[in-house]
């Protein structure tokens, strides 16, 4: 049972290993392809070259947001620790 199973598996490999590799050489370019992509390479289409990602604008350094402070009512102060 285990080894009909296994040479299943292994015939549809073989038979997809030109599919299976050009996937494999995207996802190392890509790291991440999404199912359009997928589709398109198991069609046999090449992908459209990456897009570069836009120019850093800051010197990275990532700013933190804090929220707006609630004002305490009058007479009200914050628990101490």
């Amino acid at each position: 049972m285990v080894s009909r199973g296994y040479a299943t598996a292994k015939g549809i490999l073989s038979e997809n290993r030109e599919t299976l590799i050009r996937i494999a050489k995207a996802l190392i370019e890509r790291e991440v392809l999404d199912a359009s992509e997928i589709k398109m390479l198991v069609e046999g289409v090449d992908l459209p070259p990456i897009k570069p990602l836009p120019a850093k604008t800051d010197d990275g350094v990532q700013q933190v947001i804090k929220p707006d402070r609630v004002p305490a009512k009058s007479g009200e102060r914050p628990a101490t620790a």
